[in-house]
């Protein structure tokens, strides 16, 4: 058995042109990729686009594990949700996008409500890790703000 390996976060600088950032809020999902295998085969494309953006159907599509880029979507909404601190309660699942780039580097788009909470709790940027082990999948969301700084 191997250990599970950390996929690094997105790297962004938290201090940048004068700018400290600091982190805002912190989520993480764990999810099953088995669920997400069972979505696939019940469901149809219309029915999963109530939690899936498209761009994410399509870009599962052309992954060699399609159930597992799904599953990194999914845990990535949770992760995010529970860092907004509302869940996903009046956000809808497909306003919130994930897409995982050749490296392995996760991120996030936002979308209409989703977008507007998280400009209402001033986050300007946010990192997402990810790990994988067996049947399982772990997303972890850390949002940050801007902080001023009094170098004086």
């Amino acid at each position: 058995m191997h250990a599970p390996v950390w996929h690094n976060p997105s790297g962004a600088n938290r201090q940048s042109n004068g700018q400290h950032w600091s982190i805002a809020a912190i989520g993480i999902d764990l999810v099953e990729i088995s669920r997400i295998e069972s979505f696939l085969r019940r469901y149809d494309r219309d029915a999963l686009t109530l939690i899936f953006a498209p761009k994410e159907l399509n870009a599962s599509q052309l992954d060699p594990a399609p159930a597992k880029y799904l599953a990194l979507c999914f845990a990535s909404k949770e992760a995010l949700g529970k860092a907004l601190g509302t869940g996903l309660a009046g956000i809808h699942w497909f306003e919130i996008a994930a897409k995982l780039d050749p490296s392995g580097r996760l991120s996030v788009d936002l979308a209409g409500s989703a977008r507007q909470k998280a400009d209402e709790l001033g986050w300007q940027h946010w990192e997402m890790s990810w790990l994988s082990w067996q049947n399982h999948l772990l997303v972890c969301a850390i949002a940050y703000q801007s902080t001023t700084r009094n170098d004086s």
